[in-house]
């Protein structure tokens, strides 16, 4: 016996030098009969204070289960492996892994026990250190409140948390775990984000940012602000890609909303812009107006009082004097129904009313102030009446009527037609005159609006004779509109609907 473990001491000698622990003790006693100097290393006992020494109760050993039961799995197999606590001299506690060799006598009885420590400490706690890590970082990927997701290199979803899940309306849980990242984005982002991604893959770049639409599982389109990062490995290799998604859509509404209302803002300042210039305008042309007739009084008026003048002269004079003092009163006028119409103030005497018999009362009108211009008539004879204000449609047949002598200052043609359109009277005066250009037409029933250029210079009128008509047809529940094209004349459409059984008075 004592040549064998002479022998195991020789070999065990061999081992001197290794970092590892290598400690032979009595299987029966559980005394130290050798310890190597990494052992010494590893534990802070020398071999004079290690040997002779029972080894568990020196290094205060803390077992993963009983002894009794490694110390059966040693005579039952001739071996046992396992992590063991230690404390070494200065106190401190130290993992070590161990691994447990039976020796035997030639008896086969139970001799001495082989036992070789390693220090795994160090890589004890940083395994640790890594779970905790893992758990911190499994706790913020799955409670963060913004949404993230791994995606592999060829797009596809490996997995993402519950935000990002919420953010997507995914249901069930899940679902869209192993399908292609294409399948969530907007096709309209799809070509920018990939080339991006191609980019990391590449290492061009380590991140990128970018706003990105996708299609949510309600079938919604939902803005996110996305950011992907790689995680590459010791070797710069890319292994896959970390994307996080921020909800940013009450920002993008938001946004949108703003450039709604400064797109509105603008269209209401130029809106506002050209009813100043037409005010401004209207303004010059009313002053003109309105001086050119107080002139015309006033010269006349001083003619009377300061000259000799006969009863004819006189007659005249006055004469004059009332087409001027007329055209203020019509110009007063208009301003006035224009306001009274716009604010709501303004109520419609209605009763049934031939349109035939106005059409034909402003047309003799016309014949006797204008012998230039031809009248042509086609009236329907058979044209049902309408409930209307009689007066106020007068105004409206006059303007059309003055309006076709006025622009059409060369003479010519003006037709004046009428026809029924199933419960509609249709009304149309047309001339040969100066026409409109088709930019002209949307807003020539605007109030202020007159066309100008050197062949309607010197045409009389404030520009608010054809936004009364509109007023007034639109209060009738009609519709007014024009055709026109520049030098070849216009025609305008009056179109009022005829009296029923129903209409009563």
């Amino acid at each position: 016996m004592r040549e064998q473990t002479a022998l195991l001491r020789q070999q065990a000698e061999l081992l001197e030098g290794a970092r590892d622990a290598i400690i032979l003790r009595d299987f029966e006693s559980g005394l130290i009969e050798y310890w190597n100097q990494g052992a010494t290393k590893i534990y802070g006992y020398d071999q004079a204070e290690a040997e002779g020494r029972i080894v568990h109760d020196l290094l205060k050993t803390k077992f993963p289960k009983p002894l009794k039961q490694i110390l059966d799995e040693l005579a039952d197999t001739g071996s046992w492996e396992g992590e063991l606590m230690h404390v070494r001299k200065d106190g401190s506690l130290i993992v070590v892994e161990s691994r447990n060799v039976l020796l035997r006598d030639d008896d086969g009885r139970p001799r001495a026990l082989l036992m070789i420590n390693r220090d795994v400490t160090r890589r004890r706690r940083a395994e640790e250190r890594l779970r905790e890590n893992e758990q911190r970082y499994r706790v913020i990927y799955d409670r963060s409140p913004i949404g993230i997701c791994r995606v592999a290199l060829d797009g596809t979803l490996l997995d993402m948390n519950e935000a990002l899940e919420a953010f997507l309306e995914i249901v069930p849980r899940g679902a869209i775990i192993g399908r292609n990242l294409s399948e969530i984005t907007h096709p309209d982002d799809l070509a920018a984000k990939t080339a991006l991604y191609g980019e990391l893959e590449s290492g061009l770049r380590d991140r990128f940012q970018l706003e990105n639409r996708y299609l949510t599982g309600a079938g919604q389109v939902a803005w996110g602000n996305l950011t992907v990062s790689s995680v590459r490995d010791t070797e710069g290799r890319t292994l896959y890609y970390v994307a996080m998604v921020e909800d940013i859509r009450e920002r993008k509404h938001a946004e949108q909303e703003l450039t709604a209302a400064l797109r509105a803002a603008k269209v209401a300042n130029e809106q506002l812009e050209r009813v100043n210039k037409e005010k401004s305008m209207f303004v010059a042309i009313v002053s003109h107006e309105f001086r050119t007739a107080l002139t015309g009084i006033l010269g006349f008026s001083e003619l009377m009082r300061e000259e000799e003048l006969g009863v004819a002269e006189m007659k005249e004079f006055a004469s004059d004097i009332e087409k001027d003092a007329q055209r203020l009163k019509r110009m007063i006028n208009e301003l006035l129904d224009l306001e009274r119409m716009e604010s709501g103030q303004m109520t419609l005497r209605l009763d049934h009313v031939d349109v035939n018999g106005l059409l034909r009362q402003e047309a003799a009108k016309i014949v006797g102030s204008s012998p230039a211009h031809r009248l042509e008539m086609d009236l329907d004879p058979d044209l049902p009446a309408v409930l209307c204000d009689g007066d106020k449609i007068t105004q409206v047949l006059s303007n059309l009527l003055s309006n076709a002598v006025k622009y059409s200052p060369e003479g010519g043609a003006i037709e004046i037609h009428s026809h029924a359109d199933g419960n509609l009277v249709h009304a149309t005066v047309r001339d040969h005159g100066l026409g409109m250009p088709a930019e002209a037409l949307r807003r020539v029933f605007q109030r202020y609006a007159r066309i100008e250029s050197s062949a309607t210079r010197y045409i009389k009128g404030t520009g608010l004779g054809l936004a009364i008509v509109s007023q007034i047809v639109g209060m009738h529940g009609g519709r007014v509109w024009v055709e026109s094209e520049l030098g070849r004349g216009s025609v305008f459409h009056v179109e009022l609907r005829a009296s029923g059984p129903e209409d009563s008075l």
